[in-house]
């Protein structure tokens, strides 16, 4: 590979914080030129594993926000152009489905409806791929999950439930280079768009990760919002071994949802659930704990896998406390296969159109498409690198719009300052008081003003005529 005296990823990515940690610059090797640590914040960064001269240019090509990779749109016309059509939100798109597993217990034992496993062991079953590269907890306080391969249906249950907790492929990515076989990718978009880079650079991975699945994405987490949460709760931060963010807790709508931690404490080993809204800072809107790249992010549903699956956050599924999942296809055959499922009755699921899965996730495209272009703006303004998107620089929004996405960004910055304070003092109510003020002058521009009252009785009247 050809030397560079002065690497580009260093300069860009990972010193302008766009970084995820997904090891993908790695390339699945022992003598990586990088290695992928996780630093103060509790979030994982590459970093030369020697001199970063001598780290070679082509790791840049595999990195899903350095300068000059093909766009999602580019790397799914590549993947998708004669199977599925083209949305701007949603990327190629063969079918959306909405729905829940109806065989086994995959649905109780999932974060929604069950089917991200359900998909992952029929696969399995069906011998379409020989292992499962996704996340897994490890009852180890010091990482509480990280990436595995499992090649059995019993194992991937393990590993069910979504995991808002940072994770990286560059273990992984050894064990497949070294393995031989067939294997389904299972990541969040940023992580999926890594993987298919990393297919045009390499055709190790090219011939061996045949599938990939993407969850929807809201942002990635940092260490430190499982520490927080459990804080709350009365466990210290390292002496976590259990964490699940997605209790079910019946009666309730699947947006209600439960925090189950277990780890030891002064009174010995117990564990505790509770509902996530009474936890200060699970509220996604504010976006704390969040990775800075996610920011800059504008693939909220995962445009380069093959399916892409989240919640059906929709009127006519919410208020089901076990979970619904919406589903878009983009690959013929494992839509046959999904298909195929729903007519045997293995799957209750019904086709949805494209409008209601974007409005499922209409927050999401909303920080990520016109608050996006804001924070483009203000990085052009400011002369700042940062990583090239499908949306254009703008400043063109309402003032209240503007002071929300940087008060956001204030937010992000702020929890992540303020529990490495907390850490050390032992105080994590540091955090609540650092943190409360910008929260209520974020919230103060959700509230209606008091023209704004005016206009909407205005209207209300004007449609009673």
């Amino acid at each position: 590979m050809p030397q560079v005296h002065t690497n580009a990823l260093l300069a860009t990515v990972v010193d302008g914080g766009y970084c995820v940690g997904c090891g993908a610059c790695t390339l699945g090797r022992h003598d990586s030129p990088l290695r992928v640590e996780m630093d103060q914040f509790g979030m994982y960064r590459a970093v030369p594993a020697g001199h970063p001269s001598a780290i070679p240019k082509d790791v840049t090509t595999v990195c899903p926000f350095a300068a000059d990779v093909p766009s999602e749109t580019e790397l799914g016309r590549r993947l998708y152009v004669d199977e599925a059509i083209f949305d701007d939100y949603l990327g190629f798109v063969r079918q959306c489905y909405a729905g829940y597993v109806a065989e086994g217990n995959f649905r109780n034992h999932g974060s929604s409806g069950g089917f991200c496993s359900w998909l992952a062991c029929t696969m399995l079953q069906h011998k379409i791929v020989d292992g499962v590269i996704h996340v897994h907890p490890t009852g180890d306080a010091r990482r509480l999950f990280t990436y595995k391969v499992s090649y059995d249906p019993a194992t991937v249950q393990l590993g069910a439930k979504s995991r808002y907790y940072p994770v990286s492929l560059s273990e992984v990515l050894i064990t497949v280079r070294n393995r031989p076989g067939r294997y389904l990718f299972i990541g969040l978009p940023c992580f999926v768009k890594a993987v298919r880079l990393l297919q045009l650079y390499d055709s190790v991975f090219a011939d061996r990760v045949t599938y990939c699945v993407s969850l929807f994405c809201g942002h990635l987490k940092s260490r430190h919002f499982s520490d927080f949460l459990a804080w709350q709760m009365g466990f210290k931060p390292d002496a976590i071994d259990e964490i699940d963010y997605r209790v079910k807790l019946p009666e309730r709508p699947a947006s209600d949802y439960g925090i189950l931690v277990a780890g030891s404490g002064p009174q010995g080993h117990r564990k505790t659930t509770v509902p996530a809204k009474t936890l200060y800072g699970y509220d996604w809107g504010l976006g704390l704990f969040k990775y800075k790249a996610c920011d800059y992010c504008d693939d909220v549903v995962g445009e380069t896998a093959d399916v892409s699956v989240g919640d059906a956050w929709l009127p006519d599924f919410e208020r089901d406390s076990l979970g619904t999942n919406i589903v878009v296809t983009r690959n013929r055959n494992l839509d046959q296969l999904v298909q195929s499922a729903i007519a045997d009755g293995r799957l209750h699921m019904q086709p949805i159109g494209i409008d209601s899965v974007i409005a499922s996730q209409a927050g999401g495209f909303r920080h990520r498409r016109e608050g996006l272009s804001f924070r483009l703006y203000l990085c052009d303004k400011k002369g700042i690198w940062r990583p090239s998107k499908r949306v254009p620089a703008s400043n063109r929004l309402p003032k209240r719009r503007q002071n929300i996405y940087i008060l956001r960004e204030q937010l992000r910055e702020a929890s992540h300052s303020l529990f490495f304070k907390a850490i050390h003092t032992g105080d994590y109510s540091l955090v609540l008081k650092g943190l409360i003020p910008l929260v209520d002058r974020y919230t103060s521009y959700y509230k209606p003003s008091f023209l704004g009252l005016i206009i909407s009785r205005i209207r209300s009247l004007l449609r009673r005529r």
